[in-house]
């Protein structure tokens, strides 16, 4: 029991208040690093509003679309099946 006391310790009394702040400086600098370049280099700031783009260079609107019954799109179903007990895919 007297050894685990002296082991913990013996490592508790190296780290200074110096080195935590050397490991906290390198957790905050791998960190920072780790949410990737646009947390550094925000492309959407230097973007273009909408509202500001000229009428030729935006696309039709959607107003007008209709929905398409999703049962039109089905493929129309063979009128003999085509595959065998011995057919291999």
């Amino acid at each position: 029991m007297n050894d685990h006391k002296q082991i913990v310790g013996r490592f508790s009394d190296r780290r200074s208040p110096k080195m935590r702040g050397c490991w906290l400086g390198i957790i905050l600098i791998v960190c920072s690093v780790a949410c990737g370049c646009t947390a550094m280099t925000n492309p959407v700031a230097d973007g273009i509003p909408v509202r500001l783009l000229p009428p030729e260079l935006l696309g039709p609107a959607k107003t007008n679309y209709q929905t398409v019954p999703l049962s039109l799109l089905r493929q129309p179903q063979p009128d003999a099946y085509r595959l065998d007990a011995g057919d291999v895919l």
